[in-house]
């Protein structure tokens, strides 16, 4: 995931060094939902045309991961700025889901 979106994190984080939020929070949270639309899109319509259904099963890990990232996230949108200590949660957050996977 780190090398595949290395130019938009790139890309994020010049911005932010800038100090263009917008630019930096649009570009991560964009470059993250096209890859995933994607990616699960192109899945999903592979596997029905090839007779192999896409089968997700999301344990609570998953689950619990996918929530408090989309709750992070809408915190960061609505408050309009990212402090330091969303900052620490964003990376904590995805050392977490990352160092977890079985």
């Amino acid at each position: 995931a780190i090398a595949g979106n290395l130019p938009e994190h790139l890309a994020a984080l010049k911005a932010a060094v800038k100090g263009d939020g917008d630019v930096a929070v649009g570009n991560a949270i964009g470059s993250v939902s096209q890859v995933v639309f994607l990616v699960l899109g192109l899945a999903a319509v592979l596997g029905v045309l090839t007779g192999n259904p896409l089968a997700v099963r999301l344990n609570l890990h998953d689950f619990s991961a996918f929530a408090a990232g989309v709750l992070l996230t809408v915190v960061i949108v609505l408050d309009g700025r990212l402090t330091w200590f969303e900052g620490w949660t964003c990376i904590l957050l995805y050392a977490l889901a990352a160092f977890s996977m079985p």
